[in-house]
């Protein structure tokens, strides 16, 4: 599945579970070659150019959720949970350390001893990262998740510093117990997972999402350009130093790149929520 394709599902299922029409869903997949930008841009770490990316086949998206820059590629089982937090009766902390502990759980199936490190959410072996999690919550919806890496290339992670942090070394299932895993029993697994970690106090089952695992490239005329140079970077000084919340950020807009490098944002007047409840828009609703 796409990444574009998985966000904009994602942000479909979420509408639908905050107007209760789903129950708590959770969507399993896996991605063509693509490196993610979370909302904290100082964790966000490029070691390749947008074009040395486009000549390896490497999409770079900007995303707002949690956390800096990860990657994804086939071989990588990635959970996509569309859940009602109160429906568990989670915290924001709670919900993510339940993500770590079915991902701790997924792995020590497959061989792999993995924990928790105290202030880097993830999933961790004695000396390597593993697992990534990045959420974010709108409206007591979840969405975003984590990444398990099981039988992926590697080497797309020379691309970034994961999640800002120099010196990690990143490793997968196949590397820690010497052989390659069928990606079909690793996703059932998951699954189970879920329903045992997700599934709620009164509730036996959790909604799994078919999904195509076909590929669509999108065509170049829409794909923009990543923000660079020093306006853009004097634009969003500015805009972190105010504290102002823009909707160039908040609505994940695909043109920040061009307008933060010739010095213009557009700013939300009541912080970061909107008035109107527009149906493609990532901004939060209230008043």
């Amino acid at each position: 599945m796409g990444y574009q394709e998985a966000l904009a599902l994602q942000r479909e299922l979420v509408e639908q579970r905050v107007k209760d029409k789903i129950p708590n869903t959770v969507v399993i997949a896996e991605h063509p070659p693509v490196i993610t930008l979370g909302s904290r841009n100082d964790l966000n770490r490029l070691c390749i150019t947008e074009a040395q990316a486009e000549e390896k086949g490497i999409e770079i998206a900007k995303v707002r959720r949690g956390g800096g820059g990860t990657a994804h590629n086939p071989g990588q089982v990635v959970l996509y949970p569309i859940i009602k937090l109160s429906t568990l009766r989670l915290g924001v902390s709670d919900y993510i350390r339940a993500l770590e502990t079915i991902g701790i759980e997924l792995l020590d199936q497959l061989g792999v001893a993995a924990d928790r490190r105290k202030g880097f959410p993830g999933l961790w072996t004695a000396g390597a990262k593993i697992g990534s999690i990045g959420v974010r919550i709108q409206r007591g919806v979840t969405f975003h998740g984590m990444a398990i890496n099981i039988n992926n290339d590697l080497s797309i992670f020379e691309s970034i510093v994961p999640c800002g942090l120099h010196g990690v070394e990143i490793t997968n299932v196949a590397k820690e117990t010497g052989q390659e895993h069928s990606l079909a029993r690793v996703k059932q697994r998951l699954e189970d997972l879920c329903l045992e970690h997700l599934a709620g106090p009164n509730s036996n089952s959790l909604d799994k999402r078919p999904i195509s695992t076909s590929t669509t490239r999108l065509p170049h005329w829409l794909k923009r350009p990543l923000g660079t140079g020093d306006t853009y970077d004097h634009t969003r000084n500015v805009l972190n130093t105010l504290g102002l919340e823009t909707i160039c950020t908040n609505a994940n807009c695909p043109n920040i790149g061009t307008c933060w490098s010739k010095g213009t944002a557009t700013v939300l007047i009541l912080g970061n929520v909107c008035t109107r409840n527009c149906r493609f828009c990532s901004v939060a609703s209230g008043k």
